[in-house]
């Protein structure tokens, strides 16, 4: 496995960042292309997604529950 690590960009958090070039073509196909830049390539796994689309539900079902 390349290095990586994670990266927040612009509100996107959880973002796994690996050099462009070579190594941002060994990344699995499942793997969501989020942004990229000359230096790096960032991605969210499935699963990340997956967390995003539960705490995005949460926070919507926690505010239809505030009074108005």
């Amino acid at each position: 496995m390349p290095k990586l690590s994670y990266a927040t960009v612009s509100n996107e958090t959880h973002l796994i960042e690996i050099r462009a070039g070579a190594d941002a073509k060994k990344m699995p196909a499942d793997w969501t292309r989020v942004s990229a830049t000359q230096k790096y390539v960032r991605f969210h796994t499935p699963t990340v997604l997956q967390i995003h689309r539960q705490r995005d539900a949460a926070v919507e079902t926690l505010v239809s529950l505030l009074p108005p």
